[in-house]
């Protein structure tokens, strides 16, 4: 065709027909073209599911997609120069590879809501690892722009990402009250201070605050155990978040993960003190002595089941969600509600007392129900 003065024509034809596969293929990827005032206007559900489809298009496309056409030119104008292939597949590449990257782009210009933090990461992260990539399709001078333009996204979602954390950290130091920092809070946040530059120290220091902001609000509880629970509760599903993420828990490290998991272990033992404490001492040793006399043994039986049924009667609201926790926390009771009270009957048999019915009852329900994950302390 070249010979016989078609060659523009065979290239004009080619680059349509291409075109038209390439725009197909983006359009099954996902892609479309989205400003960045559009991407601000969508809902956090659609976008997550705008991100994850970029991601999975930016794979193909730069690995599989663009590099196949490239080749694909090269072989068919071959014997005609590298300007002719550059010069068409420059045309065909182009608009469609700047279109992909600006979805990255205006990520990093959207909304800087503290929720999209990590996909912001996530898009920095795999734009990052495919620039090699994009460097190796978009190599001819005059590709290079594309190259340049994808690299200077990572930056800008870079900074994107820093004054996110930023602002979460201003918008939470500035709801502190100074009371209600201990100087262990005071060191550790100049702990922080000294070593906020890198990334894991910001995430750190970000629930670092948000443990300071719970405490806060659990003093808003008039019920001790209550607040103790509020705290086990966050407290734990933050642990979870970072075991459920491999790339949080390799930033954040397995020392601080240990040391809030640590922390509702504390939460554990003290919210068993501060409601069961009053109650197991009815039961104990020391309180069930045979030198007392019948009506001082039988006030305690008495004084026992009257606190027994007003913390069922208080709790039995409340929620422990995660079926661990939940079990961790039944478990740490029963271990010593039913010894002591078995050990407490017999003391009571001997004194021919008769225990409280409902209270027996509920005491064997619980063991015949030790493995089940309902227990009404939630």
């Amino acid at each position: 065709m070249n010979s016989a003065g078609h060659l523009r024509d065979c290239v004009k034809v080619y680059k349509s027909v291409r075109k038209s596969f390439l725009d197909e293929n983006l359009r099954r990827l996902g892609i479309e073209k989205l400003s960045i005032d559009e991407v601000r206007r969508l809902e956090w559900e659609l976008l997550e599911e705008k991100i994850r489809q970029f991601i999975r298009a930016a794979k193909i496309c730069v690995r599989i997609l663009f590099p196949s056409e490239k080749q694909l030119c090269e072989q068919i104008f071959e014997g005609l120069g590298t300007r002719t292939a550059d010069a068409c597949f420059t045309e065909m590449v182009k608009d469609r590879a700047i279109q992909l990257f600006n979805f990255a782009e205006a990520i990093g210009r959207s909304s800087r809501q503290t929720p999209r933090l990590l996909k912001i990461l996530w898009v920095h992260d795999e734009l990052s690892d495919l620039l090699p990539y994009i460097d190796s399709a978009f190599r001819s001078k005059s590709l290079r722009s594309v190259f340049d333009h994808a690299a200077g996204i990572l930056p800008q979602l870079a900074e994107s990402a820093r004054r996110i954390l930023l602002g979460f950290e201003n918008d939470e130091e500035n709801r502190r009250y100074s009371n209600d920092l201990t100087i262990l809070d005071i060191e550790e946040i100049a702990q922080f201070e000294r070593e906020r530059n890198t990334l894991p120290a910001h995430l750190i220091w970000i629930i670092h605050i948000l443990q300071l902001k719970l405490k806060i609000k659990s003093k808003s509880y008039n019920d001790t155990s209550l607040a103790l629970l509020f705290m086990m509760n966050n407290v734990h599903y933050i642990v979870q978040k970072i075991q459920g993420s491999p790339d949080l828990g390799e930033m954040i490290g397995d020392d601080y993960l240990e040391k809030l998991a640590d922390f509702v272990r504390q939460g554990v033992t003290a919210y068993q003190t501060s409601t069961w404490e009053a109650i197991f001492h009815c039961l104990r040793d020391e309180g069930a002595n045979q030198s007392r006399k019948n009506c001082s043994l039988g006030q305690r039986l008495k004084t026992f089941n009257a606190m027994f049924e007003e913390v069922h009667r208080t709790q039995a609201t409340w929620s422990v969600p995660d079926l661990r926790l939940r079990k961790e926390l039944r478990d740490s009771i029963l271990a010593e509600l039913i010894p002591a009270y078995r050990y407490f009957l017999e003391c009571i048999e001997k004194l021919s007392i008769p225990p409280s019915r409902s209270f027996t009852g509920w005491i064997r329900n619980l063991v015949t129900r030790e493995n089940q994950q309902e227990i009404h302390l939630t």
